[in-house]
């Protein structure tokens, strides 16, 4: 298994934490990119145990699982697999959904669309 199909990619966990994630996750991506290093790493939650997520130094960023995201969803959005690819819908605003083959990134965009629209 490849944690790193599991959690959501550096690139998407960088639009929750812009657009207002604050929960803790079990996995983190370590990245150092962003200040010239070289490294970008999944690290597992204890390994940072220290931090408070607020604290959490800016090279650490959230990589939640899909049922995390889930957690932090609206009661009325459903994720499912329709046999080509998964689909999130909310009826919060006129059926709004996101398609995709990863349900963990489908799940993170309809976060982030609810979160900017003020659904949640």
């Amino acid at each position: 298994m490849n944690l790193k199909t599991h959690v959501t990619t550096l690139k998407t966990s960088k639009l929750l934490v812009k657009n207002g994630w604050d929960m803790r996750t079990l996995f983190y991506w370590y990245d150092t990119t962003s200040e010239g290093g070289d490294l970008m790493e999944l690290k597992y939650e204890k390994d940072i145990l220290g931090y408070h997520i607020a604290k959490v130094p800016q090279c650490y960023y959230p990589a939640p699982l899909a049922s995390e995201i889930g957690e932090e969803l609206a009661k009325d959005c459903k994720t499912y697999w329709t046999g080509l690819e998964f689909r999130c819908e909310c009826d919060k605003k006129n059926g709004y959904a996101i398609q995709g083959d990863n349900e963990t990134e489908i799940r993170a965009q309809m976060w982030i669309y609810l979160k900017k629209e003020g659904l949640i």
